[in-house]
């Protein structure tokens, strides 16, 4: 869409998304020691993760939806992963609102950062969740790309419930969570306290949807376009 805008002919235009890896298994005594090392006490939690950039959403979220959460589901908590958007477009301030809203909203005890993590730990981190949250809020001259870490938190068997902005949506199905009219705040606390007590995609539907995006198939995507006549 942003390309058709800036005057590209769409028939030139091929939607090739970026590829995942699949986890190896975890086992019990690898999801214990993560908890332990990273001090994440939570029975059951939310994950965010991604920079700290306004249209991230992660501020509004703890502003508008997590009480919310909260109130119906007491016990639930949210573990952050990701670090300060020291280079990113339109940082606005976003992580001392984050903070703000954390004493403003009493949320000290359901937050845990943890910043940056390997590559291994943040696919137990996203195994471990039980719903993995997408914010997103609209900024002009930010558009978010490819929800790739829907993908990542579906092939470790957890889904994600969005806000549909930007390309998400190419990353969300029934089979790995649902999409939110953008700034229905309500209905976002509904979708996860829905699954918080219902269940939602399991984890085999989950690693289901993120097979449709392995590097092999994404090799074979390109392949095609590269070598289609032309």
């Amino acid at each position: 869409d942003l390309a058709v805008a800036k005057g590209i002919d769409a028939r030139r235009i091929a939607v090739v998304n970026p590829g995942a890896s699949l986890p190896a298994p975890i086992d019990t005594g690898s999801r214990l020691e993560f908890r332990r090392r990273h001090a994440v006490h939570f029975d059951r939690y939310l994950v965010f993760t991604g920079r700290m950039t306004k249209r991230k959403g992660l501020s509004v979220f703890l502003q508008h939806i997590l009480p919310l959460i909260i109130q119906r589901e007491p016990g639930i908590g949210l573990v952050v992963v990701g670090g300060a958007p020291q280079d990113s477009l339109n940082q606005l301030g976003e992580q001392a609102e984050i903070q703000q809203q954390i004493s403003a909203q009493c949320l000290h005890n359901s937050v845990t950062f943890l910043g940056n993590l390997s590559d291994r730990d943040l696919e137990i981190c996203y195994a471990e969740a039980t719903l993995q949250i997408l914010p997103l809020i609209e900024v002009p001259g930010d558009v978010e790309g490819f929800g790739m870490v829907a993908i990542e938190a579906a092939a470790s068997g957890t889904p994600t419930v969005a806000f549909e902005l930007g390309g998400v949506a190419d990353a969300i199905s029934a089979g790995n969570g649902c999409l939110v009219a953008p700034g229905e705040f309500s209905m976002f606390a509904d979708k996860v306290v829905n699954i918080l007590r219902n269940g939602g995609p399991t984890a085999e539907h989950c690693a289901a949807h993120a097979r449709q995006f392995t590097w092999q198939i994404y090799n074979e995507r390109m392949r095609a376009l590269i070598e289609r006549p032309r």
